[in-house]
């Protein structure tokens, strides 16, 4: 019997002091496990937050590019010009006169280059072209949904056939916009 609260007592010994500061080793490497596996999550979670960020920007990247399409960033006359003479064969007319205004700037109120909101400008450029109402009509559709903006200002209209010929000769003023640097 001796022998065996020996045995027993041993035992408890051996539990207490080899089993039990295991168990709170165990223990410790399980909350590391656990705390390095939230620290992922958490990594994970702001890695994809960046990427949606990204996206968004890039995103707003496309939109600002057809802004700047529409609102050009400086003034080309070349690629106005262009565009008119482009509109006018399009619709077979002919293109007889452009003539172009000096370009204005609008005070945005001392706005510097640097901000977002730029000071605009406006160019305006008178143009005759002749050919039938139905041609000048498209061009005008096609003056109106133009990716840049273009305002009709003025339109005169003169008959350039007989009475019952649908020939004319058309004269415009037509002011178009940029961004100031």
């Amino acid at each position: 019997m001796v022998a065996a609260l020996v045995m027993v007592f041993a035992a408890l010994i051996i539990y207490f002091n080899l089993t039990v500061p295991e168990y709170g080793a165990a223990d410790a490497i399980r909350a590391d496990v656990l705390s390095r596996q939230q620290l992922v999550s958490d990594q994970k979670g702001a890695i994809d937050q960046v990427q949606k960020l990204i996206a968004d920007y890039q995103g707003k990247g496309a939109i600002r590019d057809v802004v700047s399409l529409s609102l050009p960033l400086k003034l080309d006359q070349s690629g106005i010009l262009h565009q008119i003479q482009s509109m006018a064969s399009l619709n077979k007319l002919s293109l007889q006169s452009l003539s172009i205004s000096a370009p204005v700037s609008q005070d945005a109120g001392g706005v510097t280059s640097t901000a977002v909101i730029r000071p605009i400008g406006n160019m305006t450029f008178q143009l005759r072209v002749i050919g039938t109402y139905g041609d000048f009509k498209n061009f005008l559709g096609n003056l109106e949904t133009n990716i840049r903006i273009f305002d009709v200002r003025s339109i005169s209209v003169d008959p350039l056939a007989k009475p019952n010929q649908d020939f004319y000769g058309f004269d415009l003023s037509v002011v178009t916009y940029y961004q100031n640097p």
